[in-house]
């Protein structure tokens, strides 16, 4: 019940702050040419290449070291790795500042967003390690309020910056840095009211928060890659138009998403906490909630296609609604990546990262090398179908994986132990 209840306050914050950016839909989509809701798009997603490289997986560290690090050391932990991001910051501004031309050349990115991108993943950083704590002391309630108000200024500012102020699709982009700069003020406030920003700073934890998320990183640019690929492709083959079509379409089948990351939010504190004290009643029971969790992943794309029609009519200017089909298949390849949250978390626990990391640059490569063959053939729909193929993929292979760093009774968990 304890679960469930989190599970529920998860969730009911998600559909709040999943239904704000959709609230943003029509009024974008209705202020903006298809072209610059591309171009929104594309500095977007260039923000999700980034941030690996300035976060350096220090949320996970810190996640991972809460329940693991004695109450006195997790304080030291915690400015050693806000110090690392600081550093992945650093690099992250020469690496770019050296590869401007063939960004700019590729991506038509203008100049000064290579530049800030860096530093709006910086302030990203510091805001999601705020919400790892609070979700890591089982406070979803905080979470919620911490999450929904940087969503809403996101939206606001964003509102105030596109129509208000007249900046295009560059108000987008003013919209966010807006946000995370002033929840990452309020997140560092937090941090020292709880007392974990006196500690001061560790070699030892700097080099056990690198040892945890440096071997993450080429994982969390190939979920990067996987996830947003497509859009620059699309760019590339098709035009910014066509990215700005698709992308609505996207937005709505990912919401899916939304409901597995409300799970995993819910779920890893719980989880972590019996694997930490594991006994073959808590396995059974594991796999029973991970299995009821899959199928109700299984459910929500065929519910969301029958929604889909009435979601377009309220939340989408007409001249997008060309690609509303691929809702459908988008949502069923999100459901597969809800699924893969249920079995991820075995491999983070074991802090056997590396062997993620080859799953996901595997399946990089398989999205890269489908998506050069279905965009030009299928267009768009060829980018949807690359996004089923790859998270399917993605799932299965790091149940294997998971089940191999810490097997589990996932076939055969109706057996009763023998004590029982």
């Amino acid at each position: 019940m304890k679960l469930l209840k989190s599970v529920s306050v998860y969730a009911i914050n998600n559909i709040i702050n999943a239904s704000i950016p959709i609230l943003l839909i029509p009024i974008l989509t209705a202020a903006l040419t298809k072209e610059a809701y591309g171009m929104a798009t594309n500095v977007q997603v260039f923000m999700t290449f980034t941030l690996p490289f300035v976060m350096l997986a220090m949320h996970g560290a810190v996640n991972t070291a809460f329940f693991r690090e004695k109450k006195e050391d997790f304080p030291r932990y915690l400015s050693s790795a806000l110090v690392i991001c600081a550093g992945g910051l650093i690099f992250s501004e020469g690496a770019l500042l050296a590869f401007s031309p063939l960004i700019r050349k590729y991506l038509d990115i203008p100049f000064k967003w290579i530049l800030l991108v860096p530093l709006i993943s910086f302030f990203q950083a510091i805001c999601t390690i705020s919400l790892i704590i609070f979700q890591a002391r089982k406070e979803p309630v905080k979470y919620g309020f911490f999450q929904i108000g940087m969503t809403i200024l996101n939206f606001g500012g964003s509102v105030l910056f596109v129509l208000a102020l007249g900046f295009g699709w560059e108000g987008r982009i003013y919209g966010i840095i807006t946000s995370f700069l002033v929840f990452l003020i309020i997140g560092l406030i937090s941090m020292r009211k709880m007392g974990y920003l006196t500690g001061g700073v560790s070699m030892v934890f700097i080099k056990d928060a690198l040892k945890f998320g440096v071997p993450l990183i080429p994982h969390m640019i190939s979920a990067a890659l996987i996830q947003m690929l497509d859009r620059l492709l699309l760019t590339r083959f098709e035009g910014a138009a066509v990215n700005g079509l698709y992308q609505v379409a996207f937005q709505l089948g990912f919401a899916v998403n939304f409901l597995a990351d409300a799970f995993n939010k819910a779920w890893v504190p719980h989880m972590f906490e019996n694997l930490s004290n594991i006994n073959p009643f808590r396995q059974r029971k594991i796999v029973k909630q991970s299995y009821l969790f899959m199928l109700i992943f299984l459910c929500i794309p065929a519910i969301l296609y029958l929604f889909t029609p009435l979601l377009f009519k309220l939340f989408v200017a007409q001249k997008f609604w060309e690609y509303q089909p691929l809702v459908l298949p988008i949502s069923i390849g999100a459901a597969f990546g809800g699924m893969y949250y249920v079995v991820a978390n075995y491999i983070f626990y074991t802090k056997k990262t590396w062997m993620l990391a080859i799953i996901t640059t595997t399946a990089a490569v398989i999205s890269v090398s489908v998506n050069l063959v279905f965009i030009p053939k299928f267009h768009a729909a060829g980018a949807a179908y690359t996004f089923v193929i790859v998270n399917f993929f993605m799932f299965v292979s790091v149940w294997i994986l998971s089940n191999r760093v810490f097997p589990m009774p996932w076939f055969t968990f109706w057996k009763k132990p023998k004590e029982e």
